[in-house]
């Protein structure tokens, strides 16, 4: 909570405190809270890239950590939701998170035109759970396949 207020405050230096809550987080909970206070500190690129390329953290963490890469680096976001489709080892929630992101926010000349990624959704439609299946349909369906 105290890191939400400070947020409202220009002058607190809100994003330097969040930043050691984030590399040092007392709790989940904390870490959480700091990394959307970041998520409006374009400064914060590289600890959200981090974050969302680290399997061993939270899921919660890492969808936060696309999300405001999303807002501050959107170019930046399709390139790490295209690696976490490709990547059969990565958890089906953040691939049905990064196909979502393909499919409302990608390029449609570099989406459609990119044979291997193309070929995985085709079999993610059909091969994964039915969220990840929803959301590989959808982004077919978007770019005409």
């Amino acid at each position: 909570k105290a890191l939400q207020l400070l947020g409202y405050d220009p002058h607190a230096d809100a994003y330097r405190l969040a930043r050691k809550i984030v590399a040092d987080p007392p709790n989940e909970t904390a870490k959480r809270e700091a990394l959307r206070l970041l998520g409006a500190d374009s400064s914060a690129r590289p600890v959200f890239e981090k974050i969302l390329r680290d399997k061993s953290e939270a899921p919660e963490h890492r969808r936060i950590s696309a999300s405001a890469l999303q807002a501050i680096a959107p170019e930046a976001l399709q390139k790490h939701a295209r690696e976490i489709v490709l990547d059969s080892s990565e958890s089906e929630d953040l691939q049905a998170a990064s196909l979502t992101a393909i499919a409302q926010f990608g390029d449609a000349a570099k989406v459609g035109g990119d044979d291997e990624l193309m070929k995985r959704v085709v079999r993610l439609r059909t091969a994964s759970s039915a969220k990840v299946k929803q959301t590989a349909k959808r982004l077919l369906t978007k770019y005409g396949q």
